[in-house]
């Protein structure tokens, strides 16, 4: 993946058909670009074994080997595990002596459709802004690094808010928002509204 702001990566199935089964869909790992930083990848390699053909051109050069510009991995029966297709972006720039930097990373996902026990199939709802293809994970990318310093803008004053009502002591504030892990963290879901019985949206917690 490549824009005018953006360098990375996207991993996806090949797909025998137009329906996504559930955990399909895209990966993509992205970096913003700046002038003074040097962004470099390696689209496609196997991610199984020591990593060598990665790792040693990296601690030579400090960037990413062009290794393949593509892969295939066979599906079904085998007597030996397949390849795991793995994707890396790295970015490098030069710093004086105690000097730091700052470079935004984001990791997005599309896997549009959630599948429940008997074999319901429902669509997750963020869909319902970025479509059901399965294929926007890149785009998802480009939109998380272009407003990635509002959010943490967003997300610093209401953590303001939390220490206010709670209090700022580790054991108020602070385990009150690192206890809200669940709802992104702990098999949590919020579907569309389209194809649901009701036709409304759904938010649950899935427990195993």
């Amino acid at each position: 993946m490549k824009t005018d702001d953006v360098f990375g990566v996207a991993l996806e199935q090949a797909r025998a058909g137009e329906q996504l089964s559930e955990s399909q869909g895209q990966w993509a790992i992205a970096c913003g670009k700046d002038p003074d930083v040097v962004v470099s990848r390696s689209i496609c390699f196997d991610g199984y074994g020591d990593g060598a053909e990665f790792w040693e051109p990296f601690v030579e050069t400090g960037t990413a080997p062009q290794l393949a510009s593509s892969w295939v991995v066979e599906g079904g029966f085998r007597e030996n595990l397949p390849g795991l297709p793995t994707g890396a972006v790295v970015a490098s720039a030069p710093l004086a002596a105690g000097e730091s930097r700052v470079v935004t990373f984001c990791l997005a996902w599309d896997l549009p459709t959630i599948a429940f026990g008997q074999g319901r199939r429902w669509w997750r709802g963020y869909t319902d802004q970025w479509g059901r293809t399965g294929a926007r994970a890149t785009d998802i990318a480009d939109h998380a690094l272009r407003h990635a310093t509002e959010w943490e803008a967003r997300i610093d004053d209401w953590h303001g808010e939390v220490e206010t009502m709670a209090g700022a002591e580790p054991h108020r504030a602070g385990q009150a928002i690192n206890e809200l892990y669940f709802l992104v963290d702990g098999m949590s879901v919020l579907t569309s509204a389209e194809g649901s019985p009701d036709g409304r949206r759904h938010f649950g917690l899935i427990e195993c």
